[in-house]
């Protein structure tokens, strides 16, 4: 993976990334707005990783622009884009604003500058009902699993998608146990249990899931959480339901090493996950906090 300007990563596989996500969220949007009551109902899209809306050294849209030129004229939408790096934040901003014909900011969009450990569940925890929409999370590293757990049990989220991007070959890695540095003294070291990744999709509240073909060395994929049985599969891009035998073998693939699947005969599952209400998982939001700021960061 390479750095470019703002700290922003992008490796061989991100314009392929980006390619796929286009289609994805196409046809979400297509779906969303079949779904979505004119006039009643708002379909809901928040970016957990937006990056500073177009790729540098490569000139292609990001995952925020993509979605942006995909929103069908007729949908009602609100997007939130997630940014905590200050210089891609106004980067950001500045693709937006200048995004579209008019100059105008688009007022649907609110780009939120900070954590989206906090940021992100704290939008959802405030939706009236229970909005059809996605959640896409694309990391720099290890997904944030424990924040993705904890939104999946808020009411508002069981229409809501969790599209997830990540290498799956850092997580295997680091399955068992793994260093730490200690919070109380940096220079010491304690051992931390790695979770492993069968395990984190299996308590997010999501009764079906379906998983890419990954690629590249560290196994490259989209995996897909949702409530709905008819959800799609997009088998020429590498996309199966994991109850199906392809999608066995690729979420194995995901989840162990070569010696860990030679060592056993049966691949993992993924359980159902019965929902229940687990809010208390959200931490309470400060009282001059704010989780969205409409064109500003």
């Amino acid at each position: 993976m390479t750095v470019g300007r703002n700290g922003y990563g992008s490796s061989e596989q991100t314009r392929e990334k980006l390619e796929c996500f286009d289609k994805l969220i196409t046809m979400h949007l297509r779906i969303g707005d079949a779904l979505c009551k004119p006039g009643k109902d708002r379909y809901l899209y928040v970016d957990m990783n937006a990056g500073p809306g177009v790729v540098p050294d490569m000139g292609i849209y990001g995952s925020p622009l993509l979605f942006l030129n995909a929103v069908p004229p007729t949908l009602s939408y609100d997007a939130f884009f997630i940014e905590n790096h200050p210089g891609r934040a106004q980067s950001l901003t500045q693709a937006v604003a200048a995004y579209g014909d008019d100059e105008r900011f688009d007022p649907h969009v609110s780009i939120c500058r900070g954590d989206h450990l906090a940021i992100a569940p704290r939008i959802v925890a405030t939706q009236r009902g229970t909005p059809v929409g996605m959640v896409y999370h694309d990391p720099n590293g290890e997904p944030s699993f424990d924040t993705l757990i904890a939104m999946s049990h808020l009411p508002q989220a069981h229409r809501l998608d969790f599209v997830i991007y990540f290498g799956a070959t850092s997580i295997k890695r680091a399955n068992g146990m793994r260093q730490v540095k200690a919070l109380a003294d940096p220079n010491m070291y304690i051992e931390s249990r790695v979770t492993p990744l069968v395990e984190s999709l299996s308590r997010i509240a999501k009764r079906h899931w379906i998983v890419q073909q990954p690629l590249g060395k560290w196994n490259w994929t989209y995996v897909i959480g949702t409530n709905w049985a008819d959800f799609p599969t997009w088998r020429k891009a590498g996309f199966h339901a994991v109850n199906t035998e392809q999608g066995q073998e690729i979420l194995d693939r995901l989840t162990s090493t070569k010696e860990e699947r030679a060592a056993r005969s049966e691949p993992p599952a993924v359980p159902y996950v019965p929902r229940v209400s687990q809010t208390s998982l959200i931490p309470p939001s400060p009282a001059a906090s704010n989780p969205s700021s409409n064109g500003h960061v």
